[in-house]
């Protein structure tokens, strides 16, 4: 909807300021102009990350680095000073909330195990993005001790 008002933000204003149709009160000036454009190049990331999520093919091994493309997003934006303050106070709080989640899939052994046996990602994802040796040996022996608990015999 962002995009969409922006795009046709000149019919908009023509609309808005014409005093007989009694749209003025909801006519934007031009820094409102700039918070909805701020606002719709800050919110792609997620309706990307919505898209790959609402796909037929949505899989487990797509969460972690969905919420990294995110996380990569949010850190260079939530303290840009050419950002309306409250939406870098939006995406600083939406930062938070998100490294809330990140921090709850460490305790499902899922997400790793899913991200190991992924024939894109293996080991090669988690090294990529810095995590510590001694993190994916941990996950390399949670894959092992699955298959041992449930196929082993």
């Amino acid at each position: 909807m962002l995009k969409f008002a922006y795009t046709f933000r000149e019919a908009i204003d023509e609309l808005t300021s014409e005093r007989s149709l009694g749209l003025r009160d909801l006519e934007l000036d031009d820094d409102e102009w700039n918070i909805v454009k701020q606002l719709r190049d800050s919110l792609k990331i997620f309706k990307s990350v919505s898209v790959i999520f609402s796909s037929d093919t949505p899989s487990l091994p797509s969460v972690i680095p969905a919420m990294d493309m995110i996380n990569r997003m949010l850190d260079g934006t939530a303290s840009d000073d050419t950002l309306n303050e409250s939406i870098q106070a939006a995406l600083s709080l939406g930062h938070n909330l998100l490294y809330k989640y990140y921090k709850l899939t460490d305790l499902s052994d899922v997400y790793r195990i899913a991200m190991i046996l992924h024939p894109g990602h293996k080991t090669r994802y988690f090294k990529k993005a810095g995590m510590d040796d001694a993190w994916i040996s941990k996950a390399i022996e949670m894959v092992c001790e699955e298959f041992e608990h449930a196929y082993a015999d």
